[in-house]
């Protein structure tokens, strides 16, 4: 009876409730208690119930010592492994909801992030080992501070580069809004460093985005001994295309489509151009985000205004009028001068627009 009441009593302890286990304990115990009593007013039966209750009451006690540990464990290690690319509150919400986290991937519509500093290579050759260092922690920890703060998942650094995502471990419905609002204030928090920086004689830094928004395959990737939180797919490599384009067109912050569209109203864009990036074969409407609606300045607007009807122009085939629309705003705009350097390259080589124009720029770098 002993043996029989500690083995059952281990086999409740290690039930994944440890309120279960304690309650069908206790129900066990009792069970036995009454049993005992009937048999021997009925029967004039004695059974031991000293042994047999002590034995099983004192391992069930070990045995919910020991699941509440390794519970506490689990969730030490799951904070302790997500603190390091989650915010303390994703973690927090993670940690009371483990059954939340998928393990191993999934796929989901997520908004993906790629950011690296302009001209970085430059910039590293000009300073020592230990001022390139701590400039470029500096850095990455601010940037790093606003993504995990909205909400985003830190996915790596690669030197410069900042890789991150909204979505994932936890469902953000307002993941787009969210990303392009780090953004903006990822660029606010740059200027504040970069005033740091000047007084300190580093050079400053310029900072390229690039968003989209997507089905993403997210998850622990990798070998059984390392694995990285991560994403991967089509989509993610878009985003990763959007942060080199930047270079192409003069701007700082490029988005997808989709990731416009998943935003909302709550900021304003600049259509761009129709292109096709390295690496895909479908073309994608490219769009620049110029701030919060409201906060964009008069002059900006009206900028923007003039490229959005010369670039409807260009669309159209009338490349004289997009060059006139355009040429305004070539020294203070830069995706107006690259516009406008392209259509009057088309005109001085006569290439006048075919039939069939698609107006799709092929992109030959990455």
């Amino acid at each position: 009876a002993v043996a029989l009441a500690g083995l059952t009593m281990t086999f409740l302890a290690v039930l994944r409730s440890v309120l279960v286990a304690a309650a069908s304990g206790w129900l066990l115990l009792i069970l036995y208690s009454l049993v005992s009593v009937m048999l021997f007013e009925r029967a004039s039966i004695q059974i031991d119930v000293v042994y047999p209750l002590s034995s099983g009451f004192l391992t069930l006690l070990f045995g919910g010592i020991v699941s509440y540990g390794h519970a506490n464990r689990q969730r030490r290690e799951l904070r302790t492994a997500f603190s390091q690319y989650l915010s303390p509150a994703v973690v927090s919400e993670v940690t009371r909801h483990p059954d939340r986290l998928r393990l191993g991937g999934e796929k989901k519509v997520m908004t993906c992030h790629f950011s690296d500093i302009a001209g970085f290579t430059g910039i590293s050759e000009k300073l020592t080992p230990e001022s390139l260092v701590s400039m470029l922690n500096r850095y990455l920890t601010r940037m790093t501070d606003i993504i995990l703060d909205t909400g985003g998942t830190l996915d790596k650094f690669e030197g410069d580069a900042i890789i991150a995502f909204w979505g994932a471990p936890l469902d953000v419905p307002d993941h787009a809004s969210r990303a392009c609002g780090a953004v903006l204030e990822c660029q606010k928090a740059l200027v504040l460093l970069n005033d740091e920086l000047r007084t300190q004689g580093y050079p400053p830094l310029v900072a390229r985005v690039g968003l989209n928004t997507g089905e993403m395959v997210v998850g622990n990737m990798g070998s059984e001994r390392r694995f990285d939180y991560t994403i991967m797919g089509d989509s993610v490599n878009l985003g990763s295309r959007l942060e080199g384009v930047n270079k192409v067109y003069g701007t700082r912050k490029m988005v997808s489509l989709a990731t416009m569209e998943s935003a909302g109203e709550e900021f304003e864009f600049r259509e761009l151009d129709t292109v096709r990036v390295v690496g895909q074969e479908n073309p994608v409407r490219i769009f620049e985000l110029l701030g919060r609606r409201g906060e964009v300045e008069a002059g900006l607007a009206e900028v923007v205004e003039r490229y959005s009807k010369g670039l409807a122009a260009y669309r159209r085939g009338r490349l004289r009028d997009a060059l006139e629309l355009l040429t305004p705003a070539v020294e203070i705009d830069p995706p107006s001068a690259i516009m406008s350097s392209r259509i009057q390259s088309m005109l001085e080589k006569d290439r006048e627009p075919p039939g069939d124009w698609k107006a799709i720029h092929d992109l030959t770098a990455k």
